[in-house]
């Protein structure tokens, strides 16, 4: 059994590695969910840790992964899985039966990790169940050049046939920012930019929510300072209910960058003004600047 505990606490690496091999995952992750469930904590919080796709979740697991008394879950909602169309609706589509099974199913001193739009009735399912909540931004710019250079990698991902067929990066890059339309070489479309920010942001007026920067949590390896990364660190202490001690903090944050996530790209801040063109720099600038300035990148 002390074994199987010892497996839990190294989420980062196992999940990641049961995500690449479809039949290894639909055998692996129930077994990781059950060993997971049984783990000895003393903790009384649960947390989920929601942002946009490719906003870089990993960092803020990374941390939760070395609070002790606090595991990986192992499951981790979609927006596919938390509304039953896609893109959702927020406010309009149906909420998936599944989403309660899954919140139900979280024990204490568990967290999950999800990508949901804003919606009162996700909001409000996460507080009834006890959930902690987390939302992460990321510059908007990091975010679709990460999806990009996904999405060409990742056999598994919905568009991943499509963007390959297509191919020249630029194109990629200032279709995601416009958004495209379900079509004959392509099952599910992709909200432009402008609407996927739209979706999200209602997160910002959560009252229960705890705000927390991709571009302040990554430290001093990915381009940050450690002030900054400091402070966000003692955020999600505050989460997780921890007594926050300066040394503590320092630790934690001496290891939280990690190139383990299955979706790490480059894993530094600023990365798209070395892959955004001219046009696309445009392009992004007359379909999102509003939504930029309510989300404090200018």
């Amino acid at each position: 059994m002390v074994k199987l505990f010892l497996f839990v606490r190294e989420p980062v690496s196992t999940v990641n590695a049961l995500r690449r091999n479809q039949f290894v995952r639909s055998l692996a992750i129930p077994i990781y969910r059950g060993v997971a469930r049984l783990s000895p904590t003393s903790s009384e919080v649960k947390i989920c840790v929601n942002s946009i796709p490719k906003g870089g979740t990993h960092l803020v697991t990374s941390v939760l992964n070395k609070i002790p008394d606090i595991i990986f879950s192992g499951y981790h909602l979609s927006e596919e899985d938390v509304f039953t169309q896609y893109p959702a609706i927020p406010g309009g589509s149906t909420i998936d039966t599944s989403v309660k099974k899954v919140l139900s199913r979280c024990r204490k001193g568990q967290y999950l990790t999800m990508h949901s739009p804003f919606d009162s009735r996700v909001s409000a399912q996460l507080k009834s169940f006890g959930f902690g909540k987390i939302f992460l931004l990321r510059d908007p710019r990091d975010i679709l050049v990460s999806y990009v250079n996904y999405v060409l990698r990742e056999k598994r991902h919905f568009h991943h046939d499509y963007f390959n067929k297509i191919g020249d990066f630029d194109k990629l890059l200032g279709l995601t920012i416009n958004g495209f339309h379900s079509n004959e070489d392509v099952e599910l479309g992709l909200p432009s930019v402008k609407q996927m920010l739209e979706r999200y942001s209602g997160w910002l007026d959560d009252p229960e929510i705890v705000v927390l920067r991709f571009e302040n949590l990554i430290g001093e390896k990915g381009g940050g300072t450690l002030e900054a990364q400091f402070l966000e660190v003692e955020k999600i202490l505050k989460v997780a209910g921890i007594g926050v001690s300066p040394k503590m903090v320092e630790s934690i944050s001496g290891k939280t960058y990690s190139e383990n996530s299955v979706t790490f790209s480059k894993g530094s801040i600023r990365q798209w003004e070395k892959s955004f063109n001219a046009s696309n720099r445009k392009r992004f600038e007359e379909t999102a600047s509003d939504e930029m300035h309510r989300l404090g990148y200018v």
